[in-house]
């Protein structure tokens, strides 16, 4: 019985998301390729792992005694390979860091620079993902740390207090909302908005929210930066929802005005997140204590 420690990881990525292409992703592999190890894997067990049904995969009862054995089988490699490291005088190691959008684009740049400038060795991988989806990665070994907001499930992992995070109201200076110190998100739900692709995480928080509210709200642009929205805001397209960090720096050097949002949803903070401290790799720990910190 021979199994590759990459056909572990995706039983594990596929056993935690419920969903053979879910799994695929966060592996990097096509579907087809992700179906054929599952599949291989089954023949070499002479077991079904997997109930299938209509939302996905389900472990069953031989599912769930492999997962405890691929989980301990996995780690003990990392370890291995972490033990191993100290007598290679070129090895490198990676870390492989998930982040919601927030962090990614606002708070890990400027805070990794000092640590890789310190660590010329490590490496480190940032993956940008829905919270939700940051908690799952490190919950099947795809990401050994993460950064999430608080609000999100984040299940038994973990968590360390990281950066306060508050989502904010950018509007052009001469906004009729503009005077406001706080708005909610009922008084400007019906207003023409600009956002970030919808590939990116932050806005499905908002518009989640302006659902509840019986609202469906009005993107006229979407742009790849939070520069870009700003820069849209200053022109009069419409106004933006992004963290407090991005709005007061674009109200630096623009025409803009950023406002608290005052729903609950938008008091958001960042937590670090990891399955066991004492599990982390030695790159991974130095990382983790360094963002902690």
């Amino acid at each position: 019985m021979r199994f590759d420690p990459a056909d572990l990881r995706l039983f594990l990525a596929v056993a935690d998301t419920g969903s053979l292409a879910a799994g695929a992703a966060k592996l990097r592999l096509s579907l087809a390729s992700a179906s054929a190890r599952i599949k291989g894997m089954e023949a070499d067990l002479d077991t079904p792992l997997f109930l299938r049904h209509r939302r996905g995969l389900a472990l069953n009862a031989s599912g769930q005694a492999f997962k405890r054995h691929a989980s301990s089988l996995v780690e003990g490699l990392d370890r291995m390979r972490a033990d191993m490291a100290v007598y290679g005088r070129t090895t490198r190691s990676l870390v492989r860091l998930a982040a919601n959008t927030g962090a990614a684009s606002e708070h890990l740049p400027a805070d990794l620079g000092a640590f890789l400038a310190a660590n010329p060795r490590i490496d480190v991988e940032i993956v940008e993902q829905r919270s939700i989806d940051v908690a799952r990665a490190v919950a099947v070994g795809a990401a050994e740390i993460g950064v999430a907001a608080d609000t999100a499930p984040l299940g038994d992992l973990r968590i360390f207090p990281y950066r306060d995070d508050p989502l904010w109201v950018l509007l052009p200076r001469d906004h009729a909302l503009a005077a406001r110190k706080s708005l909610r998100l009922a008084a400007i739900a019906d207003l023409p908005m600009v956002a970030l692709p919808e590939t990116r995480a932050q806005f499905d928080l908002v518009a989640e929210h302006a659902e509840r509210l019986g609202k469906t709200l009005h993107v006229r642009a979407r742009v790849p930066t939070f520069d870009g929205v700003a820069r849209l805001v200053a022109s009069g397209a419409g106004i933006a929802v992004m963290s407090r960090v991005a709005a007061q720096r674009a109200a630096a050097s623009l025409p803009v005005k950023g406002i608290a949002l005052a729903d609950d949803f938008a008091r958001r903070r960042l937590v670090l997140c990891v399955r066991r401290v004492a599990g982390l790799l030695p790159a991974a720990r130095a990382l983790f204590e360094y963002l902690k910190a």
